[in-house]
Parts: structure tokens; C-alpha cells; sequence
């Protein structure tokens, strides 16, 4: 397990530096939903 936490991890560093890698509809929704609180 730790093994695929390593593996995503530097996708989801990008995906929240970059908002323009926040590029599916899901991203869209979860990013959005934590921008609110």
C-alpha cells in the first residue's frame, strides 16, 4: 500500500499547485468542495 501512496503522490502534489491539472470533473468537484471550507 505504501508503495502506491508513493506512486500517487507526486500526481497529487501537481493536481494542487497546478490548477490547471485539476482537468476531470471529479478533480473539479473535490478541489471545489475544499476551496469552500
Amino acid at each position: 500500500m505504501d508503495a502506491l501512496k508513493l506512486q500517487i503522490a507526486p500526481e497529487e502534489q501537481r493536481t494542487r499547485e497546478n490548477p490547471a491539472a485539476r482537468t476531470t470533473d471529479l478533480l473539479k468537484q473535490v478541489f471545489g468542495a475544499v476551496k469552500k471550507q
